[in-house]
């Protein structure tokens, strides 16, 4: 994904990394969002049932 130079493409991935957290019986469905903030830089956020809210982020080397 982060050698992917293609916009179209890189969106599709991100809507297949979406669609898979979904299947995490911890999370609430409808709460995931995924997007890349700038080039590398990706944020994760979603609400679980027992802890609320969760973010991950990932920070790749240029």
């Amino acid at each position: 994904m982060i050698g992917e130079r293609n916009h179209e493409q890189r969106q599709r991935l991100i809507q297949e990394l979406t669609l898979l957290v979904e299947d995490d019986e911890r999370l609430i469905p409808g709460t995931i969002v995924f997007h890349e903030s700038s080039p590398g830089r990706y944020f994760l956020t979603a609400d679980t049932f027992d802890y609320g809210p969760v973010e991950v982020t990932d920070a790749l080397p240029v």
